[in-house]
């Protein structure tokens, strides 16, 4: 493991056994999300396909609480933070946020008071880096049966 996201086999091991915990079609999305993350990195001279493909598989990992809303960004969070993964964590919140402002939030908020309060400080106090942006990017394009043009979102 890495010390701030694991490695690729361990991302994969852990989304296989977050979909047995949660069945359904939101473990093929984040696949996409990862294909899009590495195959653009690949491109950028600053970035680590590895690593970008990792993050954007594991950006969606809060699902495996069950099917909810806004709650699988802290959930992914939490998971992620449990096993000394700070980069993942970071990303589980986000990429749900183009905008930096827990009021940009479009689903519903399906969390207690304090873990709201939690996600607005992580996302008041976060510093978004390429990273960010680019699982942003790619979780745009992806949907749970392949890419998808922004347009026709």
């Amino acid at each position: 493991m890495c010390k701030k996201y694991p490695d690729k086999n361990t991302a994969v091991k852990v989304l296989e056994q977050s979909e047995k915990l949660n069945p359904g079609q939101w473990k093929q999305h984040p696949e996409f999300v990862a294909l899009a993350c590495k195959n653009i990195a690949k491109h950028c001279t600053d970035m680590d396909s590895d690593k970008a493909y990792v993050l954007g598989l594991l950006h969606d990992i809060g699902r495996r609480v069950g099917v909810v809303s806004e709650r699988h960004m802290i959930a992914g969070y939490q998971y992620c933070m449990e096993q000394g993964w700070d980069e993942v964590a970071k990303i589980c919140v986000t990429h749900s946020f183009i905008i930096q402002d827990i009021h940009s939030a479009i689903g519903r908020w399906d969390v207690t008071k304090e873990e709201y309060e939690l996600t607005k400080n992580i996302i008041n106090s976060a510093i978004y880096d390429d990273y960010d942006l680019l699982v942003q990017l790619s979780d745009a394009l992806a949907l749970s049966t392949g890419f998808c043009l922004l347009e026709k979102r």
